[in-house]
Order: structure tokens, then C-alpha cells, then sequence
């Protein structure tokens, strides 16, 4: 069971303390973990919609090296980013990451990643209406990887801590930590592994499922039931489910979504967290997204304590299944 105690000791550097020259564009991407990343993107409803819209995919950010992506001035919907590990040169055959095509033979991984995701609005928007405001968030609701944090920069910024719906202030997931994962997370009468291990060494922790992606995803990472049956309500809060009946369900309750609630106040821990998750920003804002640089800056994959108890091994499920 997560440490509930667990709270950030080591706040990741200020913007700027690491990045190289002033941001040009909209969105930076810095590397603080202590392995390189991989870098890769979606615009629209899938990676290809638009084409490589904003550059090439599977950049490669060594520690301490930044990525600026050139985020056009007009609008550009619902755009999502996430790192990569344990790649190879190419940026491809990764341990986590894979969630997206071009994928293994044996499919796609679950997308546990820790995500920036952002619709971004035209800098020559002429109004004050919302289509004039950039919204975004950092995402754990599918699971998480590394630690996570996203600073505004310019126009509009919020000191951190203000309070309200939507604001423009900065989100903070940098004291996350693989270990804190729930091993034994009870749903009902079933209780849960939610840990992802390395594909070629169990004794190695890459990632870190939501309560939803265990109950929905295909094996052999999840269970592979509906998001409709009892459970699937009550963890995934499908279609017809409104935002109120999902905040009165089980998931808030937990180990997982209290975890996420406790050390990253500011990101998404569930479906319609709006509350706490959704921030809103001038379209002229720049972002800033670093990827380590706190309590959960190690190795990109952690290593279970020699005294921890061997995972249970998973059914030999087989592992064709799609994204």
C-alpha cells in the first residue's frame, strides 16, 4: 500500500536554471531525469491526423537538454506529448512508452505515460471568449511514468497556489515516484497489481496503471473487461456518466487517484477531475514542461527493494492485441 505520507523534498529547478537561451515558441520540453527520453506527439485525434506538424517524432533529450516545439500562431486542437525510455537509437523498441504507432509486433502498450496536453489557441484570437484561451493539463488519469511539472510563462501566469477553477498557475507532479504505485489495489471483491515491469526484467518498475486502464486494457497488462459492467462505471466513468456521478464514485477512494491527489495537486488523477486538473491560459503564454528534476529523478526505471516480496507473475495472456 502507497506511503500516504510521501510529500516533495526536492522541488525541481526554476525555468531557466536549465534551459539554454530564451523559449522561442510556445512549448518547451526539458529533460532532468538522469537517463535521456524520447519525445513524441499527437495532434488532432491521433498522431497522423495532421501529419509531423510540429517537427519529427522520437526527439531524443539527454539530461539536462531542452526541445522547443514550434507551435503554430493559428489554433491547434487537442495536441498531446509523452516521453519515451529504454529506447534504442532510433527512438523505437522502447520499455515504456510504445503507446502510440509505430508500435512492437506483439502491439501497443498501455498509455500509462505522464502526458502534457494542451488545445491551443490562435495568438491573433480577437475576443475574450474561451476559444481565445489555451487550455491544458498534465494527465495521470491513464496511469504515469516519469514525474511531471508544467510552468506557464508570460502573459496571465498565477502565483502557485491560487485558488479557483481553470487557472492559469503552474502544475507540479515532481515528488511522483514509481515505488508508491498500489500493488494491492482493492476494487470491489478483486484486488489489483497496478505496476508495469520492464518487458525483460520483472525486478525493474517502468510505469504505473490507473485503476481504468487495469480493468479496461487488453492483457496482458490489464484485465481487459468493459468499461460498462459494474466496475467499469465505477473506475472509468464512460459515456453517460455525468461529471457529478463520477466524483461520487469509488474511484476517488482509491490508493491510486488519493496518491496523485496528495503529491501532484495540480494534474488530472481521473476522468472530469476538471476541478483540479484543467488550466486555462492567455493564447500567448509559453509552457515549459520538465520531465524529472524532484524527489522521482532516478533512473528512468526503478528498481524494487531487494527485501520487497517477488511479484506475483501474470497469466500467460497472449500478446497480440491492438492500441
Amino acid at each position: 500500500m502507497p506511503d500516504q505520507s510521501i510529500a516533495p523534498v526536492a522541488p525541481v529547478r526554476p525555468p531557466g536554471a536549465f534551459a539554454t537561451g530564451a523559449q522561442p515558441t510556445r512549448l518547451r520540453v526539458t529533460n532532468q531525469c538522469t537517463e535521456p527520453i524520447w519525445l513524441q506527439y499527437a495532434v488532432g485525434s491521433g498522431a497522423s491526423d495532421q501529419g509531423n506538424v510540429l517537427g519529427p517524432q522520437q526527439i531524443q533529450l539527454q539530461s539536462g537538454e531542452s526541445h522547443d516545439y514550434p507551435i503554430p500562431p493559428g489554433r491547434l486542437e487537442a495536441t498531446r506529448f509523452w516521453p519515451k525510455t529504454g529506447c534504442d537509437a532510433a527512438g523505437l523498441n522502447c520499455k515504456i512508452g510504445m503507446s502510440s504507432p509505430p508500435c512492437p509486433a506483439t502491439g501497443c502498450m498501455p498509455p500509462i505515460e505522464s502526458k502534457f496536453e494542451a488545445t491551443f489557441a490562435a495568438t491573433d484570437c480577437a475576443n475574450e471568449g474561451y476559444r481565445c484561451m489555451t487550455y491544458w493539463n498534465a494527465s495521470q488519469v491513464d496511469g504515469y511514468t516519469l514525474p511531471i511539472s508544467v510552468f506557464p510563462k508570460g502573459p496571465g501566469v498565477q502565483p502557485p497556489g491560487t485558488p479557483g477553477i481553470e487557472q492559469c498557475v503552474e502544475s507540479r507532479c515532481d515528488a511522483l515516484d514509481l515505488l508508491q504505485c498500489p500493488s494491492n489495489e482493492r476494487i470491489g471483491k478483486r484486488t489489483l497489481d497496478l505496476r508495469v515491469f520492464a518487458p525483460d526484467d520483472r525486478s525493474k518498475l517502468v510505469g504505473c496503471l490507473s485503476p481504468c486502464k487495469a480493468h479496461n486494457y487488453p492483457p496482458p497488462f490489464g484485465l481487459g473487461l468493459p468499461e460498462n459492467d459494474e466496475h467499469g462505471l465505477m473506475l472509468c466513468c464512460p459515456e453517460g456518466v455525468t461529471p457529478e456521478e463520477c466524483r461520487q464514485v469509488p474511484v476517488l477512494s482509491t490508493q491510486y487517484v488519493q496518491y496523485i491527489n496528495k503529491v501532484c495537486p495540480n494534474v488530472y488523477a481521473y476522468s472530469y477531475d476538471d476541478r483540479v486538473g484543467l488550466h486555462k491560459c492567455p493564447a500567448q503564454t509559453q509552457y515549459e514542461v520538465v520531465f524529472c528534476g524532484g524527489t522521482g529523478s532516478g533512473p528512468t526505471a526503478t528498481l524494487l527493494p531487494q527485501s520487497a516480496p517477488k511479484p506475483r507473475p501474470r497469466p500467460a495472456y497472449p500478446t497480440t492485441f491492438g492500441p
